[in-house]
């Protein structure tokens, strides 16, 4: 299975697109302007060097930032000040560097972000949000399913297992029947 980050032509944002089997091409939405893309999977090369390559969370460390954000997750200096965030009403939950679970505040939840909710249709475990800071300082924050029964939603469009969508500062996330809000400060 192959994921590869495409920016949509219409609004500009980032989105990481899983193949799913063998497919050649994937048609998506954007869940930002709900523009209709297509997106085309490179065929495997042969000259493979066989080295493993890592991403996410575990390339954090030793990592060197590039120059540009070219839509790839860039790992720079944990030293710089904005952070996010994600705001449920009146409360505030602070995102850290690396893998975030969120999910509903339950004594039996692993999440490491738990939201004071009633709600019993978001999960304990509902999503994933990846941080990392990019080259120019700024955040890159991507969100994926977890272990979640009900569906999750970003700016209404619905998150499908398998699919990782940068998040961008003030997109409406909906877990189960919580609204959620993401910021950056």
């Amino acid at each position: 299975m192959m994921k590869k980050m495409v920016k949509c032509t219409s609004c500009g944002i980032s989105l990481g697109v899983l193949q799913q089997g063998n497919e050649p091409f994937r048609d998506i939405r954007c869940p930002n302007c709900s523009h209709l893309l297509r997106v085309v999977f490179e065929q495997p090369r042969q000259e493979d060097d066989g080295k493993t390559v890592y991403g996410g969370a575990s390339a954090a460390k030793g990592a060197s930032a590039a120059p540009a954000d070219d839509g790839s997750t860039v790992y720079g200096s944990a030293n710089v000040a904005r952070q996010g965030f994600l705001r449920c009403g009146n409360q505030s939950y602070a995102l850290r560097n690396g893998m975030n679970i969120v999910g509903r505040r339950a004594s039996s939840s692993t999440a490491n972000v738990q939201i004071e909710t009633n709600d019993h249709f978001m999960s304990r475990e509902h999503s994933a949000i990846k941080m990392a800071r990019v080259a120019n300082g700024s955040l890159k924050a991507l969100i994926s399913n977890y272990k979640n029964k009900h569906s999750t939603f970003v700016s209404g469009q619905e998150l499908l297992d398998g699919d990782e969508l940068v998040l961008t500062n003030g997109m409406s996330l909906k877990m189960g029947n919580t609204t959620l809000v993401y910021f950056e400060e």
